[in-house]
């Protein structure tokens, strides 16, 4: 039989790791984000809801010579900021051994300044994305987005096709996003926009 000191002795264990287990911090949730991609074109505002998925891959076209941008858009979705974010680029590989370093390939943060209303109507009063930041590491917070310009430099001796590579994305913690980068390289695309601006230029 088991006595009854034995018997209070596993209540008291019992009872003290219930306390330990109940005043031991809660780990803190993992940082949640989204990659996803606009169009250079396109104004993205950090507070306003985005509502996109994540982007399968962010793909450029350009031709030899030139350079071609897309915005990757990091959005902060879970309840934690994301903190000290950083990116990295690897080399794009082409066919037959062809390649674009990541040297070519540059990325910065677009920054935003506070507007004020003005006489006459406008989309939005507010904070607008206009300046390219320094490639340095950046804060998202929780609920926003934080748009990143990605340009490449196509080296004018460039083959032309299909050039893969990676764009990570590092958060203080080590947590890390990884989403493809595809270049298309073409050959006649900027010909064709020569050819087409000198027969503008000659029309009466």
């Amino acid at each position: 039989m088991i006595g009854r000191e034995h018997v209070a002795f596993v209540w008291i264990a019992a009872a003290l790791l219930a306390v330990l287990l109940s005043a031991a911090p809660a780990a803190a949730a993992a940082p949640q984000c989204v990659l996803s991609s606009a169009d250079t074109m396109e104004k993205v505002f950090r507070d306003e809801p985005w509502n996109r998925p994540a982007a399968e891959r962010l793909a450029i076209e350009a031709a030899k010579g030139e350079v071609e941008g897309i915005q990757l858009v990091v959005a902060a979705v879970g309840k934690e900021d994301l903190r000290s974010v950083t990116l990295e680029v690897s080399d794009l590989a082409g066919e037959a051994g062809a390649a674009i370093g990541r040297a070519n390939v540059s990325w910065n943060p677009v920054g935003y300044v506070e507007t004020e209303k003005p006489n006459y109507p406008v989309r939005k009063v507010g904070w607008w994305p206009d300046p390219l930041l320094p490639p340095a590491a950046f804060d998202v917070k929780s609920g926003q987005v934080q748009p990143v310009w990605l340009a490449v430099r196509v080296p004018a001796d460039a083959r032309a096709g299909l050039y893969r590579g990676q764009v990570t994305l590092r958060l203080a913690g080590g947590q890390e996003h990884r989403v493809p980068l595809e270049v298309r390289v073409e050959l006649a695309r900027l010909i064709e926009r020569t050819q087409a601006a000198a027969t503008a230029g000659s029309l009466p």
